[in-house]
């Protein structure tokens, strides 16, 4: 919660932490987009159609650009990630890294994009 205040607050003014939070365990742990109890009762990401994009409240529902929404999270780990570049926690865990490899991974994948 206290990452996504100081890099996602000002982005995201219609979520708390906390919301920003139970979405990301909620999807990291059980599949959905956890509960949000502050602000509406549901998030909905919508793809860009016919060159629009969406954001802005419905009922109870929230309503996300997706490619907004992913690009802001991106846009911040970023940031956190020049300011933290060479901390030594960081530095020890990023060959470890999620992360696109255009060449494949180590002896396992050869010659093909992954994400690992």
């Amino acid at each position: 919660m206290e990452w996504c205040e100081k890099n996602l607050g000002a982005v995201f003014e219609e979520l708390t932490p906390s919301d920003l939070y139970s979405m990301r365990c909620g999807v990291l742990h059980n599949g959905r987009f956890g509960d949000l109890k502050n602000s509406f009762s549901r998030a909905v990401f919508l793809l860009p159609w016919n060159g629009n994009v969406f954001r802005g409240r419905t009922n109870d529902a929230f309503l996300f650009s997706a490619v907004e929404f992913v690009r802001a999270f991106t846009d911040a780990v970023y940031k956190w990630f020049e300011a933290n570049r060479a901390d030594p926690i960081v530095e020890a865990n990023l060959d470890r890294l999620v992360q696109y490899r255009p060449d494949g991974f180590g002896n396992l994948i050869k010659g093909l994009p992954v994400i690992a």
